[in-house]
């Protein structure tokens, strides 16, 4: 099944070409009784065309993770950025 995004189309040639940022990322779920956040200030940056792999332990974080980048949970902004551009206020 192919992935749909919403972003506009013209900005869809850039995507392939800029840099992903993020900042201090910080998430707690919403109503949990847990204290601890899921994610505690991660920060990292992936250019073009290279590849990160997210390891770790049952119940570590990385589907949290992978979750905040893909726009299903909702950050803080300032955190998550594409080429300096804070992608928080694009469409879902």
């Amino acid at each position: 099944m192919p992935v749909r995004l919403n972003i506009p189309q013209e900005q869809l040639p850039a995507l392939k070409q800029g840099t992903l940022s993020v900042r201090q990322l910080t998430y707690h779920y919403p109503n949990s009784q847990d204290t601890q956040p899921a994610l505690h200030n991660i920060s990292f940056e992936l250019e073009a065309g290279k590849k990160l792999g997210v390891l770790g332990e049952v119940g570590s974080g990385k589907t949290t993770l992978i979750n905040c980048l893909n726009h299903l949970y909702d950050v803080d902004s300032n955190t998550l950025f594409y080429d300096g551009q804070d992608i928080r206020p694009w469409p879902k």
